[in-house]
Formats: C-alpha cells, structure tokens, sequence
C-alpha cells in the first residue's frame, strides 16, 4: 500500500516510501507465551526469538492475514484478544526494504487449536512466561512488545 500525497505535480510513486505492514500474534496458551526462534540463516535478525506473523499481502484483511500467518508457521488456529497490543514502526535503512516505512502491529491472542509444527523460516519454539521471555535473545520489537504487555497487567 502507498500513499502519494498530491502537490502541484503529480508524484511518482517510486520516490516516495512505501509502507512493509507487518502482523504478529503474542499467542498465549494459560499464562504463557509463543515465541519462534528465526532460522541462523535468515539474513534479517538470525537466531534472534520473534512472535509469529508476516507481512500483510495487497487486499488482505489484517485479522485473516494474522491468522493465515500463525497458521502457516506454527500449524496452530488462533483467535484474537485484541486488536492491537503494542504498534512499532521505523524507516529502513538497509536490505531490499530500504526507504521504506516498517509498520509492526503485535495482537494479543489465544491458541484454539492445532499441533503445533514450525515452518522452515524458524528453527525452534517455546512457550514462555513473560519474565522468561524477557531473558531470550529477542528481536527488538519483540522485546519491547513484551514489555508493553507486560506493563499493561
């Protein structure tokens, strides 16, 4: 999705930054977390422990991509608890998003159903409390999600 504010000519889209919209789910289970840990061969945040989610897909609603995300990375049917838990958002700097606006968008929700199986794209999970999750090497946003929700209890 893009935004091309218009001026007094018209704007290439090219120029201006598009916005990589992102979803992740802090699926809870009882009082305990899902976290995945990126595959070391990843070339953004390898070894580092995430939340499940993806980027959202052009005309894709924002609940079902979550959904259609956790599912294809854990195996595991979610519903969620809120809208909007913790929202991060940064410019890029480096890699093949360069220039464009990262928008993050972490949800509280709650496990239904489903083995859980991890896709290729992780390398393992676990189900921590929050103290525990805290005490991992986590993505960036990530942790501060973690600690947003934490300092919402």
């Amino acid at each position: 999705m893009e935004y091309i504010p218009q001026s007094n000519g018209a704007a290439k889209a090219a120029e201006l930054p598009a916005i990589l919209l992102v979803n992740r789910a802090v699926v809870f289970d009882d009082d305990r977390l899902l976290l995945l840990q990126r595959s070391r061969d990843d070339s953004y945040n390898p070894g580092l422990w995430e939340f499940p989610g993806g980027k959202v897909d052009a005309g894709e609603e924002l609940v079902e991509g979550l959904k259609r995300e956790v599912f294809e990375e854990t195996g595991l049917e979610i519903e969620l608890s809120s809208t909007s838990t913790h929202v991060e958002s940064e410019l890029i700097q480096r890699g093949k998003y360069s220039g464009r606006l990262y928008v993050a968008l972490f949800h509280s929700a709650r496990r239904l159903s489903g083995e859980l199986s991890i896709s290729n794209e992780h390398e393992a999970y676990t189900w921590l409390d929050t103290n525990s999750a805290l005490e991992r090497m986590l993505t960036p946003e990530s942790q501060r999600a973690i600690l947003a929700i934490k300092n919402s209890q």
